[in-house]
């Protein structure tokens, strides 16, 4: 339940020189012990200090915000709901999208690898929410938070937190077929967050 935790620790140590306890990161991330942290927070954390933020993901923020429940009932599965709802902090968290929506530039929609590799080019690192079954080459689903630094003709070059019974891998190098498989499948809200400074 830390993987996002432990990519963020290295986000404020690249752009700010940081090294946070983890303690620190999950004051930041607003984390709920034993809860998977939606992004949003630290997000705006760093935002506000000066690292442009692009938000690519499916999820419509704006609906969540007016509708809250009854958005996730009508575009998610039951199972997804139910997540949601019991293994994250999103409900805790709802009342900070008007200020993730003024100081993230967000998109709603699947990201590409068009915007993948565009973003890479152009200097920004990038932090995405797979299932990291697929890239592990095992079945079934497991929500997970990597970071990837560079591209390759036929690959990303990521930074992976491991957890459960994976090993942390630092430039882990994944093909782009199955990073894209793994960004979509079976209940990843396939977040991809680009990051630079201004």
């Amino acid at each position: 339940m830390h993987c996002s935790q432990a990519v963020f620790r290295s986000v404020f140590q690249y752009f700010f020189d940081e090294e946070l306890s983890w303690e620190e990161i999950d004051k930041i991330t607003k984390t709920i012990p034993g809860k998977g942290s939606w992004t949003m927070a630290v997000y705006i954390e760093i935002a506000k200090r000066g690292v442009e933020v692009i938000n690519i993901e499916p999820f419509d923020y704006q609906r969540f915000s007016k509708e809250g429940i009854d958005y996730l009932k009508s575009s998610f599965s039951e199972e997804t709901v139910n997540w949601y709802l019991e293994h994250s902090n999103l409900m805790n968290v709802q009342n900070l999208v008007p200020e993730f929506l003024t100081l993230v530039h967000h998109e709603t929609r699947k990201a590409t690898v068009e915007d993948i590799d565009r973003l890479l080019a152009d200097g920004y690192i990038i932090g995405a929410e797979i299932n990291s079954r697929v890239i592990n080459k095992k079945p079934g689903f497991s929500l997970h938070y990597i970071l990837i630094h560079q591209a390759t003709t036929d690959g990303y070059i990521i930074n992976d937190p491991g957890g459960g019974s994976a090993p942390a891998l630092e430039n882990r190098i994944v093909s782009k077929s199955e990073f894209m498989e793994a960004l979509g499948k079976d209940g990843s809200n396939g977040e991809v967050t680009a990051m630079r400074m201004r």
